[in-house]
């Protein structure tokens, strides 16, 4: 055997270790899920729609528009 393969069977025997004697007991704490504060709701402006990129001067308009992106 390789220097490699007792290393790898000696850490093996520790994940069995741990694995058996290991700490069984579950939590006695639930976990709560952290509020969150939502901002007020600010009036949404409706976007102009954008116009279509193209790739040059002389190529033909993409059938499919790729639209910036917007802040939530």
């Amino acid at each position: 055997m390789t220097p490699r393969h007792i290393l790898m069977g000696v850490a093996l025997a520790g994940a069995a270790a741990l694995v058996l004697f290991g700490d069984n007991k579950p939590d006695s704490d639930v976990a709560e899920p952290a509020e969150r504060r939502l901002p007020k709701a600010a009036p949404v402006v409706a976007a102009a729609p954008a116009q279509p990129a193209t790739a040059g001067k002389g190529a033909a308009p993409a059938a499919v528009a790729i639209l910036r992106l917007l802040p939530r």
